[in-house]
């Protein structure tokens, strides 16, 4: 077999790309990341929300193992190869060192006829169409949101959905004979609770904090715990702690875990007082659980 020139088999394997990208790219939508001993792509992806495929193709627009290497040298720096000498790894004295990681607060999602509105969920804005939830969630124009938001009660105001025409169906019943027939579903009020931190997105790897929210209210419970690194980056590259899909008429305590302590940032606080809370995620402002 002949091995073309552009390829090295000397060190870690590499092929330039047919049109390479500039040696300072930078993705639309980005924050920069810089890597450290003990970094790969899996880990990394978690961090962002991401699989370790889309951040690769995320940075250098490929997915060629030996394109993906030709990049990591040039644009990143790395220099080291793993044990099996076909790649390079992320090491903490490589320069520049930066790879990029997608911002996760991307704005509106979806390209549908309908936008979302404040405290609207898919089962709501199904129900007022005629639809069970499902056939909004699941029809193929939402691919996007779905991608996205990963549950219909985690859409975001702005957020656009696709909504398919309502079908007709016929059900045969006897003639002079009282039928009664029930919607299915119910309409529930959603909303969203955002509180600024103040990490960086360098850090969340290293955070061992989780962020527990619980409400109780008479129509639906929540309890959702976050980790650090499954916080949302912002534009301006500040973390932001993020719960979405919060039943209206519930009651909510935010609790704060690491290796050793808890606190509590605010206890059995009702739905509309969230946000009037002026709340940071500093040991100042943490109360004892």
């Amino acid at each position: 077999m002949r091995i073309p020139r552009s390829v090295r088999y000397s060190m870690a394997i590499e092929q330039a790309p047919a049109s390479p990208l500039p040696q300072d790219y930078q993705p639309a939508r980005s924050v920069p990341y810089r890597v450290k001993d003990g970094d790969d792509w899996y880990s990394v992806a978690r961090l962002a929300g991401v699989s370790a495929k889309d951040l690769i193709a995320f940075n250098f627009k490929t997915t060629v193992p030996a394109e993906i290497n030709w990049y990591l040298r040039r644009n990143v720096g790395c220099c080291r190869e793993t044990w099996d000498r076909k790649n390079w790894m992320f090491t903490s004295s490589v320069s520049p060192g930066i790879i990029y990681l997608p911002r996760c607060d991307d704005g509106p999602v979806g390209d549908g006829e309908y936008v979302v509105q404040e405290s609207e969920s898919v089962s709501n804005i199904a129900y007022d169409h005629g639809h069970v939830m499902s056939t909004v969630w699941e029809d193929d124009g939402n691919a996007e949101v779905r991608r996205v938001r990963m549950e219909p009660r985690h859409v975001l105001p702005d957020d656009r959905l696709h909504i398919p025409e309502v079908r007709k169906k016929e059900l045969a019943a006897g003639t002079e004979q009282k039928h009664v027939f029930r919607r299915l579903g119910k309409r529930v009020a959603y909303g969203v609770l955002e509180i600024v931190t103040d990490m960086s997105p360098a850090e969340l790897q290293d955070r061992a904090e989780k962020f527990a929210l619980k409400g109780n209210g008479p129509t639906d419970l929540y309890d959702k715990e976050l980790a650090a690194s499954e916080l949302a980056i912002l534009r301006d590259g500040t973390v932001l702690l993020r719960f979405t899909g919060l039943p209206t008429d519930a009651r909510y305590s935010l609790t704060i875990t690491d290796d050793s302590e808890s606190y509590s940032l605010f206890i059995d606080v009702e739905y509309p007082c969230l946000h009037e809370l002026s709340t940071e995620l500093r040991p100042s402002a943490k109360q004892p659980a």
